[in-house]
């Protein structure tokens, strides 16, 4: 049984990760936001022993964030599906 349940807070402040991840301008930077994101999601979850359900409802939260802007993209956990770099990349 988790200690806690989906603490606001928490929402909070993955939304505020993820609006990293969406706002990037090159792949680089969507790549380490969105690891970022997860990785922290992943650590609080294990620290605060939450469950596949209160995990699910910060991701969905995030989908809500973005819903209730009006905002309608294909996305998963506040993450745009359809993301691409503002700048271009360059060919290494």
């Amino acid at each position: 049984m988790p200690l806690v349940f989906t603490h606001p807070r928490i929402e909070e402040r993955y939304v505020e990760l993820v609006r990293a991840c969406n706002e990037a301008a090159t792949e680089d930077g969507h790549r380490h936001a969105n690891e970022y994101a997860h990785a922290w999601l992943d650590g609080v979850a294990f620290a605060l022993r939450m469950d596949d359900a209160d995990v699910g409802r910060i991701l969905m939260a995030a989908d809500t964030h973005y819903i209730d802007q009006g905002i309608d993209r294909p996305m998963c956990g506040g993450v745009w599906i359809d993301w691409k770099p503002k700048e271009p990349s360059h060919a290494r």
